[in-house]
């Protein structure tokens, strides 16, 4: 029969030899080695936790190790909340969303006066294309007061193919209200944003709607354009180096 104190020796073991040596790196930790490092003390608490109710149950004392993996548990429900999607994004801790499977980097979008990386902000198309210029804080060339935001200067709006690789259409509340998004990205608006694609015959600009998961056809707007450009949101989007 295997002891409790078997067990408890074994847990140690595994989680010797599965830890990831530490690397030195310089400037402030990433999303990652955040992640890694609240995994490493959940561990060591349930090792130590563990520890005790061997050292208890060896005293013919009431023991019980089943806390000790609830709370262990509990622990790694943060680290995967720090890592979001199963790890597949990462909420770099300043406005931006890694994305590990397409190797970009996304905008995360705040609740405030609409403005830039406001929600609400809704423009039209050819508005959307200008004021990204504003991310990169240049625009035709030009010096301007702008965001250099998170420290990058190549932010852009994202094609159909790229929207739609964030589209989440098991996301809780999807389809009855809720965005259809993972709730890493923050407050997202459950309606439709303006992709850079343009139809080939110049029928429109694609848009995905996180509403529903469809993708649609809108007008560009413009000063030869018999439609109006509709007012809609837009989130940036960069390629990782």
């Amino acid at each position: 029969m295997v002891t409790l104190r078997q067990v408890w020796v074994a847990f140690v073991i595994v989680a010797a030899v599965s830890a990831p040596a530490g690397t030195a790196s310089a400037g402030p930790p990433t999303a990652v080695q955040r992640a890694q490092a609240a995994e490493l003390r959940a561990q060591g608490r349930a090792d130590a936790c563990l520890a005790n109710a061997a050292a208890r149950d060896a005293l013919g004392q009431t023991a019980d190790p089943s806390r000790c993996l609830e709370r262990l548990e509990t622990a790694m429900d943060k680290v995967t909340a720090i890592l979001g999607n199963r790890g597949r994004f990462i909420d770099n801790g300043d406005d931006t969303i890694t994305d590990l499977q397409t190797g970009l980097m996304w905008e995360q979008q705040v609740v405030c006066v609409p403005f830039l990386h406001c929600v609400d902000l809704v423009v039209p198309w050819r508005s959307a294309m200008a004021l990204i210029a504003f991310f990169n804080g240049t625009s035709n060339g030009e010096e301007l007061i702008g965001d250099n935001f998170a420290g990058h200067l190549d932010w852009r709006i994202p094609t159909l193919f790229e929207l739609k690789s964030i589209l989440e259409l098991d996301a809780p509340g999807c389809g009855a209200g809720a965005p259809c998004i993972d709730p890493v990205f923050g407050p997202t608006g459950a309606g439709a944003y303006w992709t850079s694609t343009p139809e080939p015959f110049g029928l429109g600009i694609w848009t995905v709607d996180f509403a529903s998961g469809e993708h649609r056809l809108e007008a560009s707007g413009g000063p030869d354009s018999p439609v109006p450009s509709p007012l809609l949101r837009f989130r940036a989007v960069r390629n990782l180096p």
